[in-house]
């Protein structure tokens, strides 16, 4: 996952197709947790897509 791209931040989604307010807590842990724990990453998001 790039966080790099803020892109999603700037231009805001009008279609009706953004995440759910669920998708994005989820996701949003997920980048929080991965950065303090690197040797989980994979488990860390392995368990994010199954929630999300």
């Amino acid at each position: 996952m790039d966080v790099g791209n803020l892109d999603a931040v700037k231009y805001p989604c009008w279609s009706g197709a953004c995440p759910s307010g669920q998708t994005t807590r989820v996701t949003v842990t997920a980048i929080i947790l991965a950065s303090m724990l690197p040797e989980k990453k994979g488990i860390i998001w392995a368990r994010a897509d199954e929630y999300a």
